[in-house]
Parts: C-alpha cells; sequence; structure tokens
C-alpha cells in the first residue's frame, strides 16, 4: 500500500496503530522538519540529531495514546520538549548546576547567560507543571513550549476556544501555586511566576 500526500495524520495514523509502517514513515516525514526546528529553537544544540532521533521513536513507542480529536503535530511537539527536559536532567546528573539564583541574578542581555537562564527557567516551569492534571498540563505544553496561539491549540486538541482559555487561566494560577511550593527565595519566585505570566498577560490584551 502507497501513502498518498493528501491522507490526513489521522488516517496516516490509524493505518500506523493497525500495523502499516508506511504510514507511519509517511507521518514521521511529514512532520520531521517541524519537531527539529522546534528543537534547535529551544536549545538542543549539539544534540539536536539525537533528540529529534528519540523524539519518534518515542512516537512509535507511544503511538496508541494520541487522544480522541488531538492532531498529531501537537502530540509530537509534546513529545519533543519531553525529550529535552530528559536530556536536562541526564545533564544535571553528570554535572553540578547553577542554582536558579545563580543563573536568575546574571546580566540577561548577553546571548550566551540568556540562553543559560533561559533553559534553568524552563526545567523550574516544567517541574511546576509536571504534576498537573493532564488536561491543564497538555494545554499549557502547547501554549509555552510548542509557542501555539490559543486558537491553534483550540484545533490541535479539538477542544473549544473558551476551554482552551479557561484552563490556561486556572493553569496559571495552579502553576504559580506550584512554584510558590517549591520554596525559592523570592528573586527567583519573582523571576520565575514573571518568566511565566508575561506571555499569558499579551494573549489576554490581545482578546
Amino acid at each position: 500500500m502507497t501513502h498518498e500526500s493528501g491522507e490526513s495524520d489521522l488516517e496516516l495514523l490509524e493505518a500506523w496503530r493497525t500495523g502499516d509502517r508506511r504510514a507511519g514513515s509517511a507521518l514521521i516525514q511529514r512532520h520531521f522538519t517541524t519537531v527539529r526546528r522546534y528543537l534547535a529553537a529551544h536549545g538542543a544544540g549539539r544534540h539536536l540529531d539525537d533528540l529529534t532521533q528519540q523524539t519518534f521513536e518515542a512516537c512509535v513507542e507511544a503511538r496508541d495514546r494520541v487522544r480522541e480529536g488531538e492532531r498529531f503535530r501537537a502530540y509530537v511537539l509534546v513529545i519533543a520538549r519531553r525529550q529535552l527536559i530528559a536530556m536536562w536532567k541526564r545533564q544535571d546528573e553528570r554535572s553540578p548546576a547553577l542554582t536558579y539564583s545563580q543563573v536568575l541574578l546574571r546580566d540577561l542581555r548577553t546571548s550566551p547567560t540568556q540562553a543559560l537562564a533561559r533553559q534553568d527557567l524552563h526545567r523550574l516551569l516544567a517541574a511546576a507543571m509536571a504534576d498537573l492534571p493532564d488536561e491543564f498540563r497538555r494545554t499549557l505544553e502547547l501554549f509555552y513550549w510548542a509557542d501555539l496561539p490559543i486558537h491553534r491549540i483550540a484545533e490541535e486538541l479539538g477542544i473549544a476556544l473558551g476551554t482552551v482559555k479557561s484552563r490556561l487561566h486556572r493553569g496559571r494560577t495552579l502553576v504559580t501555586d506550584a512554584i510558590d511550593a517549591m520554596g525559592l527565595d523570592e528573586v527567583v519566585r519573582e523571576s520565575a511566576v514573571r518568566e511565566f505570566t508575561e506571555r499569558y498577560e499579551a494573549m489576554e490584551a490581545a482578546t
């Protein structure tokens, strides 16, 4: 069986689920560039090739977990984000990491320092999101990690626009509470909350 370019992601995914490897290959090829660009933009660096491969390997292992109505693009970008987080954890285990205070108090105007600070902030926010109820976590991941506007999140998850806004509003409160529970010093806490809320507030101002 061959797979035409006009087949939807859902059609390819359903064929893949029945054991059609060519459908899986077609689906991966369709989203390969998107995943690679996303990882490159979010700090994959020299690990870009490995993380791209690991993302699609994880898709193969977990392909039956795509939810009804959810688009494959949203699903694969969330997996890519998790591969980044896993890489950071491995790095932390191999070498002592700077504290959040040390990183956040640096001058953020220089590119290398800004990249380091943002990676540490991403680690902190990922930890804050980790234990949220699934519907809030997935919505927040697409908004913050995949940089999708709210109308695209609604399309990707197959939910109403109002539901996206509601989840983001409630999710913002949940994440702020999680950050507060970490016992961070006040400078670090304020930096983390500010990083998390700025994009949300920009979204609110635009709608």
